[in-house]
């Protein structure tokens, strides 16, 4: 493992016990791209070292969704769970990531992401 952190609710101040779910954000060695998986009811999204920073890109090859919610980057370092030092220098850029010079592009993921769902159609 290279680094984790919590996503969603707990990172976005809404969490609700009883009501949320835990979302964990694992970045690890030797994966490449990125895939989803629910554990006992936790959604853990699983990113590869060579594949995160990718994530951060408004036109990488990432799925959408997983595009649509970078802004989580911003609740680190108090989102962090553990941190490998080997990988620092890694985690220091995804964390140190300047969302506002990319807010064109991930408002418009995001937007695109939303329409999809409520319309059924990309615009």
């Amino acid at each position: 493992m290279a680094f984790m952190y919590f996503g969603g609710s707990v990172c976005y101040g809404t969490f609700i016990s009883g009501k949320s779910d835990y979302d964990i954000n694992v970045v690890v060695d030797d994966l490449k791209g990125a895939f989803k998986t629910n554990i006992s009811g936790t959604d853990v999204f699983i990113y590869g070292v060579s594949s995160i920073l990718d994530r951060l890109n408004p036109n990488s090859p990432i799925s959408q969704y997983k595009r649509s919610f970078i802004d989580d980057v911003l609740g680190l370092p108090d989102t962090l769970i553990g941190l490998n030092e080997e990988y620092k220098v890694i985690y220091e850029e995804y964390k140190n990531f300047d969302f506002n010079k990319n807010l064109k592009g991930f408002l418009t993921n995001f937007y695109e992401y939303f329409a999809f769902c409520f319309n059924g159609e990309f615009l």
